[in-house]
This record gives C-alpha cells, sequence and structure tokens, in this order.
C-alpha cells in the first residue's frame, strides 16, 4: 500500500509544481495496489495451509516408503479394504495402511522364529552394524521368514510370544519406516 499511496502523492505534488506525472495515478498505482492485496492475502493464506500442505507431503512420503512392508505383509492383513476414492488425501491414505501393516504384523507374530533373528543380528553386528540397524535388519530377516512361513502354510515354531518388534514399541510411522529400509538390506552412505 506504500507504493500505492506513493505514486499517488507524486503524481498530485508534481501536478502542483506544474509537470505532468499522471501516469503514476494512473497506470502504476492500480497494479501496486493489486501487488499489496495479493502480498497482504498470501501473508494470511500461507502461514495457514503450508504447515498442512508440508504435512501431506510427508504423509505421501512415508505411504511409499511403507510399500515394501505392506507388500509383505498384505496376505496376512485383515483389516477391511477402505473404499475406492482417488481424492483421498496422503493422511488418510497414510494412516489406513499404518494400520493395516500393523494388522499384518499381529496376524504374523505366531510365526516369528527368533533363531532367524538372533542369527541375523549376530551376522549384521559382526558385519559392523550398529545394535539399532542390527535390530531393524534381524527382524526384517525374521518378518520375510515369518510372511514365508505363513504364505507356505507351516505351522508356527515353538517360541514364546514376548518378543516386540521395534516398530511396534515408537509412536508414528518412523519405526514401520525404518523396518520397510531394512527388508531392502543395509543402507548405503
Amino acid at each position: 500500500m506504500v507504493g500505492f499511496q506513493l505514486t499517488k502523492y507524486t503524481a498530485v505534488v508534481a501536478r502542483w509544481y506544474g509537470h505532468d506525472l499522471d501516469f503514476l495515478s494512473t497506470t502504476v498505482a492500480p497494479p501496486m495496489a493489486s501487488l499489496a492485496a495479493l502480498l497482504c492475502s498470501a501473508g494470511f493464506a500461507l502461514p495457514r495451509l503450508l504447515p498442512a500442505a508440508r504435512a501431506q507431503w510427508r504423509g505421501f512420503g512415508d505411504y511409499r516408503r511403507l510399500g515394501p512392508l505392506w507388500c509383505l505383509v498384505r496376505p496376512a492383513s485383515t483389516a477391511p479394504r477402505p473404499g475406492a476414492s482417488w481424492w483421498q488425501l496422503p493422511q488418510a491414505r497414510l494412516q489406513w495402511r499404518e494400520v493395516s501393516i500393523h494388522d499384518g504384523l499381529l496376524a504374523l507374530a505366531p510365526y516369528f522364529d527368533h533363531r532367524v533373528r538372533e542369527r541375523a543380528r549376530d551376522t549384521a553386528l559382526r558385519a559392523g552394524r550398529s545394535p539399532h540397524e542390527a535390530r531393524l535388519a534381524a527382524e526384517a530377516a525374521m518378518l520375510a521368514d515369518a510372511a514365508r512361513r505363513a504364505a507356505a502354510r507351516e505351522e508356527p515354531p515353538d517360541a514364546d510370544g514376548g518378543y516386540r518388534l521395534h516398530a511396534t514399541e515408537v509412536s508414528g510411522t518412523g519405526g514401520l519406516v525404518e523396518l520397510a529400509r531394512a527388508l531392502h538390506g543395509p543402507r548405503r552412505p
């Protein structure tokens, strides 16, 4: 608005002193008012819209990163399928995928073979991976083995059911995303 007022006042003062700068008042000032209105509107709208847009973008990324894990546990999941809606926001899709994956993990829990997990963890630790990375690699190996056993309709191994996956101990999708990445093997620096 300062630019609008400045051009109008400049044209008026120039007219007082006998100069013809009327184009400032008629040609330059109206676009400056439009620009000011646009900037003012953006100043009110962007702080409100950007966090929601960022959250949807992060949800879309997490939804895609959970794809490998979802493909592995999909046959075991008994979660109801959502309606075929192409317009569903990424956060809603992510929430459904997260619930379905947890449901699949719960269905595969009886097939967890802790000997597979321990062997994979020991191998990862000997390869120089951190304890956290070794745990994720071991859980990924155990989960892949459990999915294979469930698909082949084998009998569940004799094991206690007291072990909890790291992905079920943390809130949010971070643990599931880490488990999905571990299914593809170690990350390269």
